[in-house]
């Protein structure tokens, strides 16, 4: 299991959880601890990303 969180949701966070994915990992990106340049692409991002990952609140993440 991957926990993500970090800078750059549209450069960083997406090559490393996709990375991780096809190396079989299960992986979980905490959205709200992640940031980008700007709010559309951070959402465009999350989008995407869903398709390889789950995609958590902190709030969630904690309660899990």
């Amino acid at each position: 299991n991957l926990f993500v969180a970090g800078c750059a949701t549209d450069m960083a966070v997406q090559t490393a959880v996709r990375d991780a994915h096809d190396r079989d990992f299960s992986c979980t990106v905490v959205a709200d601890c992640c940031m980008a340049a700007n709010d559309e692409d951070h959402a465009q991002t999350l989008r995407l990303l869903a398709k390889v990952a789950r995609i958590v609140t902190l709030e969630q993440f904690i309660a899990a």
